[in-house]
């Protein structure tokens, strides 16, 4: 495990908005019970006065300057400011860019009074999710707080029709990366899909899709709808979205591309149902983890009060004006409260859907946890 950047404090403001009496009030508003397969928060009193008398701890994937340490300067002194006094948060930049580090190190807190915050992107719970024996948490022991979301879209070249046994090639770079979601689409509309794998960066995806190399590409992260627009400038078509849940859970069209029609979509058109059962919560949680840019969770078993102090604080900071322009500039969506909880809710995956997308990874893609 790589040590730790040195700690950066960020100095507290002073407190606006809210004082500790509508603090109380609002927060009790916000004490929203925890998402099927994520831990409960412990029970607890009222919240303290000084809930947090030494600031608070934010661990979060590296590197520096990367997609996380840049949005952390911006979430980081939007929570101080939500929470008078106004606690300094103390970032820590643990490892690479897929979370594991970040994830392990949050795992080992082992009295969660609600100080310690994570951090991370979809990529900590895929390798959770897949076996990565790197790993030593519980993704299910998370309580979301807010999720930061991109579109995921699968694009083919005209003519590409998902029809049933067509067997077309996917772009990728390595079968347990964000293209695993793709792969579990076309696996449940039926549709063959053949790995190109190797590709490592979005731009040698794109090129061999561009260069007929590959028949699908898939397509996620900051600026999707930016790529879409170029490869329909060179005979791309979006076929589908992965879609995202309503704040009840309800699978829906992606906000950002609402002209789309989502995996569900199709799969109802071909069936006259939703897909259910193992597959379809394995694919569920891939695509929940391909969405997601980055996650902000506390530990399982944070006290009550303190859980719904910190849910309030990320609604305030998701509509902090920095944030929100950057999330426009990045075409990212900021998800608080119960959306929150239901983007991050596939995430907590059961061991019939785990079981099932290991047997997709092993007979359809040939890997194995090592």
């Amino acid at each position: 495990m790589r040590s730790p950047a040195p700690l950066r404090a960020i100095a507290p403001a002073k407190p606006g908005g809210l004082g500790r009496r509508g603090l109380l009030a609002a927060a009790a508003t916000l004490a929203l019970p925890a998402a099927p397969g994520f831990a409960a928060p412990a029970r607890a009193p009222a919240l303290p006065v000084h809930p947090f008398p030494h600031g608070a701890q934010l661990l979060l994937a590296g590197p520096p300057r990367g997609l996380l340490d840049a949005w952390s300067l911006l979430l980081a002194p939007a929570l101080r400011g939500a929470i008078p006094p106004g606690p300094p948060i103390i970032r820590h930049l643990l490892g690479g860019r897929d979370g594991v580090t970040a994830a392990n190190r949050f795992a080992a807190v082992l009295a969660p009074a609600g100080e310690t915050l994570l951090m991370m992107p979809g990529e900590a719970a895929r390798a959770w999710a897949v076996g990565d024996p790197r790993v030593h948490y519980e993704v299910g022991h998370w309580v979301p707080l807010l999720a930061a979301t991109t579109p995921g879209v699968l694009v083919g070249r005209d003519g590409a029709v998902l029809r049933a046994g067509r067997r077309l090639t996917l772009a990728a770079a390595t079968p347990v990366g964000a293209d695993l979601a793709a792969f579990l689409a076309l696996e449940l509309l039926g549709v063959a899909a053949a790995p190109l794998f190797g590709l490592a960066t979005p731009a040698a995806r794109r090129a061999a899709f561009l260069h007929r190399a590959a028949d699908l590409v898939f397509l996620t992260g900051p600026g999707v709808p930016a790529q879409l627009a170029a490869l329909a400038r060179v005979g791309g078509r979006a076929l589908f979205s992965l879609g995202a849940p309503t704040a009840t859970g309800e699978p829906g069209r992606d906000p950002l591309l609402p002209r789309l029609p989502s995996v569900g979509e199709l799969y109802l058109e071909r069936t006259g149902h939703l897909p259910s059962g193992p597959f379809a919560a394995a694919f569920a949680a891939m695509a929940a983890a391909s969405r997601l840019a980055f996650g902000l969770a506390l530990p399982g078993l944070t006290p009550a009060a303190l859980v719904a102090l910190w849910r309030l604080a990320a609604s305030a900071a998701a509509a902090a004006p920095a944030l929100a322009a950057a999330a426009h500039h990045q075409d990212l969506r900021l998800a608080v409260g119960p959306l929150a909880i239901a983007e991050m809710a596939p995430l907590a995956a059961s061991t019939q859907a785990l079981l099932a997308l290991r047997h997709f990874l092993a007979a359809r893609l040939g890997w194995h946890p090592r």
